[in-house]
């Protein structure tokens, strides 16, 4: 490749006499459209409009599709809460609630033939005596590990749903919501309406395996927007994830203790979200990524127009999109392309440039041909062989299993926590929004890792303290500072990902760390029906094993790797060199 500085030096020395003697001549071509800007995707995004009108509509109607999930693993307490029992006093006059009523121990309470025996009945009149799918499918004398499995069998699903992460990886984010969307419909309407447990175990399979609908409307919802504002926009579609729980215990508390109404409005909801998911736009970033420039900068162009930019598909383009540009009879200084747009400096001093000839009388600029940029073949060997993105993937593997399991472990273990149990579930998830909105301005002053650490020892503090406290009106406290420092720590384990590897390893890594993380969640469900106070020991000991590598923790790998990974754009000069007319 010729030195492009060289280059350009001898070229204006042979056109210098030219200019000069011709400068009246070329007056009239000097009058061109405004410069054309030369920009990479994210300076796109930010010159759209930023957070604008384009983001407020579909960052919502993306967003809903996160919460599909909610509906049933968030609400597996109601669900498979068992009921009151009521069993004889030991003077045989009377009844009294059976101690053991959180086990409900098939061999204590019920006979052979799965009949409660011993003049053991249920109490109607309980709040805790809900019409739910124990209710429905008879399964009052079922082991707990079997009413556990609804929980875990989803989360076995999930551990597939690399299926779908590579379908998005090849077909595009949009696609795969879509595809997501529909197949989460029809296991929704088959949860409802199908009273078998097996069928709903299958289901809830089914249901766990679509879980990459949930991660490409994550990506998809932060991708659209500017990047300093995803972390926002993460933090708020998980703080709105858990609120179906509030609804759902106000309902049972103040409306019925029948659950299927509420379900109806489920399917009706997901119904909406599959409906939203057919007018989402692709993610510019994924078509950018891909070299399809002419479509991703159509989708920064609506957004631009919808935002009330300046951006429109005359006055700028990628950085590495293709372009035809020509210099009118060699002058250097005016450079536009086939419609007469003055082209930017940036582009024409991009650092990589070859000199051709072509023809008389202009000088042609053009990118090269294939500009995509394909991740690495293998990107744990890539990974392998930086011992600080080895160690990154580590360290961050282990705050996925910590937040993730810990969060479904409390959820699920608050059926045997004491006090209310729908006055606990009710202020979950409103510590969950807590503290998915509070990391934000805390992140924004200080930084990722520092935030993920204050909520970790947040989360160990209070929920360690549940193990020794029995006042009743004390435990949702513990409950709502040991969550708000949980969900602090769920959403900064997004954004502290993409931090910390370089852009072409998210997939990898993502894939990987989800993998593992809800593999460890499996044991979730079994473990929160152990005999007090083992969960929540199990709750207080993960975090230290987290924070005791997130320490050494470094991002800074992002910005070196990220050169040494990605094609390099490169733009060919061609010059006139022909000396005939």
């Amino acid at each position: 490749m010729h030195n492009s500085h060289e280059g350009f030096q001898k070229i204006d020395s042979t056109l210098q006499e030219e200019q000069n003697d011709g400068s009246d001549s070329n007056d009239g071509s000097t009058e061109t459209t405004p410069d054309i800007k030369y920009l990479n995707i994210a300076q796109a995004i930010d010159e759209a409009g930023g957070f604008g009108l384009f983001q407020l509509l579909y960052v919502p109607l993306i967003g809903i599709s996160f919460i599909a999930n909610g509906f049933f693993i968030y609400n597996l307490n109601f669900l498979t809460l068992l009921p009151t029992l009521m069993c004889p006093n030991p003077d045989g006059i009377g009844h009294r609630v059976c101690i053991d009523e959180a086990a409900h121990r098939k061999d204590t309470f019920c006979d052979e033939n799965n009949e409660f025996k011993n003049g053991v009945f249920i109490d109607e009149d309980s709040s805790r005596t809900l019409i739910n799918w124990m209710s429905d499918m008879n399964m009052y004398c079922t082991p707990s590990f079997q009413i556990s499995l609804f929980g875990s069998i989803f989360f076995f699903g999930v551990l597939f749903c690399a299926i779908g992460l590579r379908f998005a990886n090849k077909y595009g984010r949009r696609p795969a919501l879509i595809v997501g969307c529909v197949i989460t419909l029809l296991c929704t309407i088959g949860l409802v309406f199908i009273n078998n447990a097996i069928a709903r175990y299958i289901l809830l399979f089914i249901f766990g395996v679509c879980f990459f609908r949930n991660i490409q409307s994550y990506v998809l919802a932060t991708e659209i927007c500017p990047k300093k504002y995803q972390l926002l926009v993460c933090s708020s579609i998980f703080a709105f994830d858990w609120i179906q729980v509030a609804i759902l215990s106000v309902y049972f508390m103040n409306i019925t203790r029948n659950y299927i109404y509420f379900f109806y409005g489920a399917v009706g909801v997901v119904l909406i979200m599959t409906i939203c998911s057919l007018f989402v736009p692709e993610s510019p970033l994924f078509l950018y990524e891909k070299g399809k420039c002419e479509i991703a900068r159509a989708v920064v162009n609506k957004m631009s127009l919808m935002n009330g930019a300046s951006l429109h598909k005359e006055n700028w383009i990628f950085d590495k999109e293709e372009l035809i540009a020509y210099a009118p009879s060699g002058n250097l200084d005016l450079v536009v392309d086939k419609e007469g747009r003055n082209i930017s400096s940036e582009f024409k001093n991009s650092g990589n440039i070859e000199l051709k000839p072509l023809g008389k009388g202009d000088i042609s600029f053009a990118t090269s041909g294939d500009m995509s940029t394909p991740a690495p073949e293998n990107a744990f060997y890539q990974i392998r062989t930086n011992k600080q993105l080895l160690f990154n993937l580590i360290a961050i593997t282990a705050c996925w299993c910590c937040v993730s399991f810990n969060k479904y472990l409390i959820s699920f273990n608050l059926k045997h926590i004491g006090g209310n149990i729908f006055v606990n579930s009710m202020l979950s998830p409103i510590a969950d929004m807590i503290g998915h909105l509070l990391c934000v301005p805390v992140q924004r002053y200080t930084n990722t890792r520092f935030t993920f650490i204050v909520s970790l020892i947040l989360a160990f503090v209070f929920g360690a303290s549940l193990i020794f406290v029995k006042t009743v009106w004390l435990i949702p406290v513990l409950i709502v500072f040991s969550k708000i420092g949980l969900a602090s720590g769920y959403s900064l384990c997004y954004y502290m990902t993409s931090e910390c590897f370089p852009p072409l390893f998210l997939a990898f890594v993502f894939g990987f760390t989800q993998f593992l993380s809800r593999a460890f969640t499996i044991l979730a469900f079994p473990l929160s029906e152990l005999e007090a106070p083992i969960p929540m020991i199990l709750f207080s000991a993960t975090p230290i094993v987290a924070l005791s590598l997130v320490i050494f923790v470094k991002n800074d790998q992002t910005k070196r790797m990220k050169g040494k990974f990605e094609k390099q754009e490169s733009i060919q000069l061609l010059v006139d060199s022909d000396s005939h007319e």
